[in-house]
């Protein structure tokens, strides 16, 4: 299965390099598409330097256009999922092989996306706490991607 990890970044240089040290250690066959979303720092050189594919955006989108950048890539370039991870190193890339695990009964033949679930739970490897809106925002997220991208979703 070809995975495509996006990762939306807006003004991001100083977290960044580490995130993707730490997503290459973890996940090394997996493609790395960064989207820097109008950042007037140097978020895209980390990116490129770091050898992640780099997609800079003219001006700032937002999250949700960041994402959507992304996904259409992964459809465009056929790939058969995608996961993403924020750049301020609030996912843990050692959570996607997890989530990946289930996916082959899960795919009905679209792009699948998946959102970790662990590091919002405030679980001991947890980087955040931010709790309850954790676990709905992926469903929001699936609902309002799949109307604008035909990206479907799942919460892993």
């Amino acid at each position: 299965m070809r995975t495509l990890l996006v990762i939306p970044a807006f003004e991001e240089e100083d977290s960044l390099a580490d995130v993707l040290t730490e997503v290459k250690r973890e996940l090394p066959s997996l493609d790395i598409l960064v989207i820097d979303d109008g950042s007037t720092d140097h978020t895209a050189a980390v990116a490129r330097k770091a050898g992640a594919l780099v997609c800079s955006l003219p001006f700032n989108l937002g999250v949700g256009g960041a994402l959507r950048t992304g996904f259409r890539y992964a459809m465009l370039n056929g790939y058969d999922s995608c996961v993403q991870l924020d750049a301020d190193g609030q996912h843990l890339p050692s959570e996607v092989p997890v989530l990946m695990a289930g996916w082959d009964s899960a795919r009905d033949g679209h792009v699948l996306l998946a959102f970790t679930g662990s590091s919002c739970l405030g679980g001991k490897n947890s980087r955040y706490d931010i709790g309850f809106s954790c676990l709905w925002s992926p469903f929001v997220k699936a609902a309002l991607f799949g109307d604008i991208s035909g990206v479907h979703g799942r919460h892993g």
